[in-house]
C-alpha cells in the first residue's frame, strides 16, 4: 500500500486556489504590477478619445488620464477589500469601460461630456440597486466560460491587434515593421517564459515580456519621453471639475448599456471562481461584484471619467499565471492610486510604445 505523501512533498494549493492568500510582497509587488500593465492600455484608451471628441487641450488629455488611472485604483479596491456587502472580494481589476463609448461619443457630441457624467452617475446608481437584489439563480447570472472569452477575445482584438498595428510615422512600411518586430519579440519572450520558466518566474511571463520589449524600444529610439517629462510630479485628481447635466436621453442610453456590461463583470466572476478557485460564484460575490461596479461607475462620474467595470484580460491574466489572490491584485490598486496622485509614474508607463503593450496582449 502506499504512503501519502507529506507535508513538504504535497503540492501547494494556497496560492492557486485561494483568493484570501497573500503571496511573500517579493512576489506580490510584481504580480500587482503585471496585472496593471495589461489593462494600462485599455484603462488610458476611452479617455483619450473623450478628450479628442470634446476638444481637450494635452493638459485636459493628461488631466482626464490621471483621473482615470486615479478612479480604476480606488474601485478596484473596492472590489479587492469591500466595504459592507459591497466589493466581491475577489481579484478583480476595475478600469475605464470600452462598453459605454458607442453611446457616450455620440452624447459627448450632442449633449457635451457633463450629460454623459450625470448620466453615467444615475446609471451606477441604479447598478447599485440591482446589484443588491442580484442571487445566483437569477436569470440575469449567465455561465462565465463562453462570455469570459468573448470578452478576452474582443480585448485582444481591439487593444492587442490594434495597440500592436498603432503608429504614429504615417503608416509607412517601414514604421509598421519596427512596430510587428517589437510586437513579435514581447509576444516570443512572454511565450518562452510562460512555457520553461518556473514558479514565480513563469507567473511573470507578461511583465518580463514588456520590460524586455521596453528595453528593447529604448535602446532603437522608439519610446518618447515627452509625455513623462511634461507631467507633474504631484497632482490631486478634482472632482466635479465638468460639472454634470441631467439629460433623460442620455440616462436611457447609459443605463441600458450599464445592463450589459453588469452581464460582463458577471461572467468575470463566474469565471474568476470556476476556473480560479474551483468552485461556483457564491451569491455575496456576484451580489457585492455588481454593486461595486455600480460604486465604481458614478464614483468615475464624479470624478470627470468614464464608467469602470470589470476588466476581462485580468481574468485570463489569472487564468495564466494561476495567481488567484485578491491581495495581490489590491497591490495593483495602489499602483494605480500612484499613478493618478503622482502623474510622472504614469507618464513613464504611457511613454511604453503601442507594440510593446499590443505584443503582451496579442
Amino acid at each position: 500500500m502506499s504512503t501519502p505523501p507529506d507535508a513538504k512533498t504535497r503540492p501547494s494549493r494556497t496560492i492557486n486556489q485561494n483568493p484570501d492568500a497573500m503571496p511573500p510582497l517579493s512576489k506580490a509587488i510584481p504580480l500587482g504590477l503585471q496585472h496593471i500593465m495589461a489593462m494600462f492600455a485599455g484603462n488610458v484608451t476611452p479617455p483619450i478619445i473623450i478628450a479628442g471628441v470634446i476638444g481637450a487641450n494635452p493638459a485636459e488629455q493628461i488631466f482626464l488620464i490621471q483621473v482615470a488611472l486615479f478612479v480604476a485604483g480606488v474601485s478596484t479596491l473596492v472590489q479587492t477589500i469591500g466595504v459592507g456587502p459591497i466589493g466581491a472580494r475577489l481579484p478583480i481589476v476595475q478600469g475605464t469601460s470600452f462598453g459605454f463609448l458607442p453611446v457616450a461619443l455620440p452624447l459627448a457630441k450632442a449633449f457635451g461630456l457633463p450629460a454623459v457624467l450625470g448620466a453615467s452617475f444615475v446609471a451606477g446608481l441604479l447598478q447599485i440597486v440591482l446589484g443588491a437584489f442580484l442571487k445566483k439563480n437569477s436569470p440575469l447570472v449567465l455561465p462565465g466560460g463562453d462570455r469570459h472569452r468573448g470578452a478576452l477575445d474582443r480585448y485582444y482584438a481591439n487593444a492587442g491587434w490594434t495597440q500592436l498595428r498603432r503608429g504614429r510615422c504615417g503608416g509607412s512600411r517601414f514604421c509598421l515593421s519596427w512596430q510587428f518586430i517589437i510586437g513579435a519579440f514581447v509576444l516570443s519572450v512572454t511565450i518562452a517564459i510562460h512555457q520553461y520558466g518556473r514558479g514565480f518566474i513563469k507567473a511573470s511571463s507578461i511583465l518580463f515580456g514588456l520590460m524586455a520589449g521596453y528595453a528593447v524600444a529604448i535602446v532603437l529610439g522608439k519610446v518618447d519621453f515627452t509625455s513623462l517629462s511634461n507631467a507633474a510630479w504631484f497632482a490631486l485628481p478634482k472632482p466635479l471639475e465638468y460639472g454634470m447635466t441631467f439629460s433623460g436621453t442620455a440616462i436611457i442610453g447609459m443605463t441600458l448599456i450599464m445592463f450589459v456590461v453588469g452581464l460582463e463583470t458577471i461572467g468575470n466572476i463566474s469565471a474568476i471562481t470556476t476556473t480560479g478557485a474551483g468552485r461556483p460564484a457564491k451569491d455575496r460575490e456576484l451580489s457585492g461584484g455588481v454593486m461595486a461596479d455600480g460604486v465604481a461607475t458614478s464614483f468615475a462620474a464624479v470624478f470627470n471619467t468614464l464608467p469602470n467595470t470589470a476588466y476581462a484580460q485580468n481574468v485570463g491574466l489569472i487564468t495564466l499565471t494561476g495567481v488567484v489572490s485578491r491581495h495581490v491584485v489590491t497591490i495593483g490598486g495602489l499602483l494605480l492610486i500612484a499613478m493618478g496622485l503622482f502623474p510622472k509614474l504614469g507618464g513613464l508607463v504611457a511613454a511604453m510604445p503601442p507594440a510593446v503593450l499590443g505584443g503582451a496582449g496579442w
